[in-house]
């Protein structure tokens, strides 16, 4: 079976300077692929960004070139007083199947490992943040997104998104609900690790999402797990473009806060998530992630 390896497009900016002997800004560029799934994910202080997401086959690429950015919490608090968060990207391992880009923030003194792993066979790419405390203070975040990335529609494909209610089991046609991306559009679903109803009446979804492009007959998936209360949320912003964000959900109208409090010398893990692309018709991308699952794909990212 042919061998997918990471591609390193780009490296070190990590030369000491000629003057004063200060280091440069550090950034990285990486490929990571499945069966199916190709992607490139760059990482500089601050944060992570989504370069291309694409189905092995080829085209489109489902993330913008720029504007695909997960930024790390900017603003905590230590001792109920606000602080600053300043996330310097300081080292990357990786292997062909995995990569991890280290963080540090020097005050308070944390560290952030955004995780990357790609399926052997068909699946998806997933990614996981941790975030960890090195002080003698607990530190609390608002709620962090595991995932942020955008795209545009190609010129003249009308594309739409599909979400299934967590009654159906599984990514499928039954119980799916389907409706087209255009101006305006605005989607929040938010699921619980348990199968109680967003709002009396409605229906809870799976923590699931696609979206399709029928005249490019592709398209994309996207999960989290729903280890807490989690939120998928897609919109339209400005020139068309389509924003996605994953991640821990805010507290519901008059229930306790959502913040993350990390204590010393702990950890912290956000939700994993994980996204993947498929050609074909939608039924053929249901399959797709089906058949990782039943493999124990889920398990395994859960672990």
């Amino acid at each position: 079976m042919r061998q997918h390896h990471i591609r390193t497009a780009a490296t070190s900016l990590a030369v000491l300077a000629a003057t004063g002997g200060m280091a440069a800004d550090i950034s990285y560029k990486n490929h990571l692929a499945t069966k199916d799934t190709s992607i490139v994910i760059a990482a500089r202080d601050g944060g992570v960004d989504l370069g291309r997401l694409a189905s092995r086959a080829g085209a489109p690429n489902w993330a913008a070139p720029t504007g695909s950015r997960t930024l790390f919490v900017p603003v905590g608090s230590v001792d109920g007083k606000k602080v600053a968060l300043k996330w310097v990207l300081k080292s990357r391992t990786a292997t062909p199947k995995r990569i991890v880009y280290t963080f540090e923030c020097a005050s308070p003194p944390m560290v952030a490992r955004s995780e990357w792993k790609a399926s052997r066979d068909t699946g998806p790419i997933q990614h996981t943040l941790t975030l960890e405390n090195r002080g003698s203070r607990p530190v609390t975040l608002p709620p962090q997104k595991s995932l942020v990335w955008s795209f545009f529609p190609r010129p003249g494909h009308a594309v739409e998104s599909s979400w299934v209610v967590k009654s159906a089991g599984k990514p499928g046609l039954t119980g799916m609900h389907t409706r087209p991306i255009g101006l305006g559009f605005s989607q929040h679903l938010v699921a619980m690790p348990n199968s109680s109803t967003v709002q009396p009446g409605e229906n809870e979804p799976l923590p699931w999402v696609t979206v399709y492009d029928a005249s490019a007959k592709s398209g994309w998936y996207a999960g989290i797990l729903p280890s807490n209360r989690v939120t998928l949320e897609m919109f339209t912003g400005t020139k068309k473009r389509i924003w996605t964000k994953l991640g821990l959900a805010p507290a519901a109208k008059g229930a306790p806060g959502s913040s993350i409090v990390v204590m010393p010398g702990g950890a912290y893990s956000l939700p994993t998530v994980y996204v993947g692309c498929y050609e074909g018709t939608v039924e053929a991308g249901c399959d797709q992630i089906n058949q990782w699952m039943d493999a124990g794909g889920l398990n395994v990212a859960a672990n």
